[in-house]
């Protein structure tokens, strides 16, 4: 303190170094309830993280439940699409503005209105798992034809406005 308790002026600059600071939740081989998920978010936000990647699935375990599918079955904590959208919108609306995943692009290649949703929520790039351009090279993944349904995935991404990475 300075002579008669009063404190010096002081400007206070407290900005990050690098525009772009992303991280990578790994919803793909390990399980997290959506209550954890929006908590981390909320960490990463205060850590002036501002990209979020949510790896969705990977061999070991898949953070995503399909209808009709067996992906997400063995995860207790895997969430519905809703759940994803949800979580998504919750990144945007903490102060995200780049949430991209990392998918098999089953979900997105069935429903363009699906993918719609998906970039109304704020998601702006999907990484695409690609093992190869031929259903064969995909055939170990257990889904046939699983090159023609990420073929579909990209069309109907791209339809909405959502940047694919193979």
């Amino acid at each position: 303190l300075s002579r008669g308790g009063v404190w010096p002026e002081v400007e206070i600059k407290d900005r990050p170094a690098y525009r772009k600071r992303g991280f990578m939740v790994d919803m793909g081989r390990s399980v997290f309830p959506l209550p954890m998920l929006k908590r981390i978010v909320r960490i990463l936000h205060r850590l002036k993280m501002n990209q979020l990647h949510l790896h969705l699935l990977d061999d070991e375990l898949c953070g995503l439940r399909f209808d009709g599918l067996p992906f997400g079955a063995d995860n207790p904590f895997a969430l519905s699409i809703e759940g994803l959208a949800e979580l998504v919108r919750y990144a945007r609306q903490v102060g995200f503005f780049s949430i991209q995943c990392a998918t098999n692009g089953i979900r997105f290649a069935q429903s363009t209105d699906y993918c719609r949703q998906a970039a109304e929520a704020g998601l702006r790039l999907a990484y695409l798992q690609f093992d190869g351009v031929s259903n064969e090279s995909h055939a170990h993944r257990a889904v046939g034809n699983l090159f023609d349904v990420k073929q579909r995935a990209i069309d109907n991404l791209n339809d909405v406005g959502v940047d694919v990475t193979l």
